[in-house]
């Protein structure tokens, strides 16, 4: 590399930093505006708490301990394929997961938990009373009335579907290798998200329980009377094997709070928003500002060297 080029470069470098400094104003200016913005933007983020468990569902610790049960007694090859059969087939675990994306189980939810107005007109969390703030363009509290304009295809209030979808776009559920369920529901508020965690825990819980002790009950019903007007004893004793199970069903029913989910971590209160952090969302958008600032510099003295 020969001399003459290294000072030409030098002074090429000499003459950008030359109109970058004498064009500090415009830099100055540019940044500081997109400064002011994205202060404004950042504080326009509406804050998003997120509530989180961990989940295990019961028919998986009943196999377990199955296994360690039958395990003992010298049978752990025959254990290992009694529990994987049960686990694969539980009806508990499969009902829960179909539950809880189904769209009538959501909307029964929203509605016995009293909880349409602040998920579907929600504005802001009010931190002073503790309190999700309605949008009154939304919803009408003196009134008690929604204020959208009811269509041929849309009533006032919310649909099925608007409801589900709302609520399905802050609530998620994971599953992952080890058999542990990761949920999580995000609202304006940590308490709100926390209480509706554990809320619809508790009901899709409740809601299989009750679903068993009527399906065991009916089953039950039947084969006593079955059993009433049966006359060979190797039937009889069949029917009465499955007897005990359904009575077996029909205890564990009445008596396990967890039927299909049990909790590992409860619900956590968030210390904390989503998302990327204000502060950070600043530095980016200022920097950003300043590369501009930078470049609207060269391009212009670029346009007059051509000129």
């Amino acid at each position: 590399m020969n001399e003459s080029y290294i000072e030409k470069e030098i002074l090429d470098l000499k003459k950008l930093f030359l109109s970058l400094l004498k064009e500090k104003k415009l830099i100055i200016l540019c940044t500081t505006l997109f400064a002011v913005f994205s202060i404004f933007y950042a504080l326009s983020i509406t804050n998003i708490y997120s509530s989180d468990a961990k989940l295990i569902a019961t028919a998986e610790l009943e196999v377990s301990q199955n296994r360690i049960d039958i395990g003992g007694g010298g049978l752990g090859g025959f254990a290992d394929l009694v529990g994987s059969s049960s686990l694969n087939t539980d009806p508990r675990t499969k009902l829960a997961k179909e539950l809880l994306t189904s769209i009538d189980f959501i909307n029964e939810f929203v509605f016995r938990r009293n909880i349409l107005i602040p998920l579907m007109a929600g504005e802001s969390w009010n931190q002073k009373e503790n309190k999700i703030d309605i949008n009154k363009n939304i919803y009408d509290e003196k009134t008690k009335k929604w204020l959208r304009k009811a269509t041929f295809l849309f009533d006032s209030a919310p649909s099925k579907n608007e409801v589900f979808n709302k609520f399905s776009s802050n609530f998620e559920i994971k599953k992952n290798k080890d058999g542990i369920t990761s949920i999580s529901l995000s609202s304006l508020s940590p308490h709100v998200s926390k209480s509706w965690l554990t809320w619809i825990i508790d009901d899709v819980n409740e809601e299989i329980r009750k679903k068993e002790i009527s399906s065991s009950q009916q089953r039950i019903n039947f084969l006593l009377n079955e059993l009433k007007f049966e006359s060979v004893t190797s039937t009889k004793e069949a029917i009465s094997s499955v007897l005990r199970s359904e009575y077996s069903k029909l205890m564990l029913a009445n008596t396990q709070k967890d039927y299909a989910y049990t909790i590992i971590d409860p619900p956590t209160l968030a210390t904390k928003r989503e998302g990327t952090p204000r502060s950070i969302i600043c530095i980016l958008i200022t920097t950003l500002g300043f590369f501009l600032s930078l470049l609207i510099v060269i391009l212009k003295n670029y346009i007059k060297f051509f000129k």
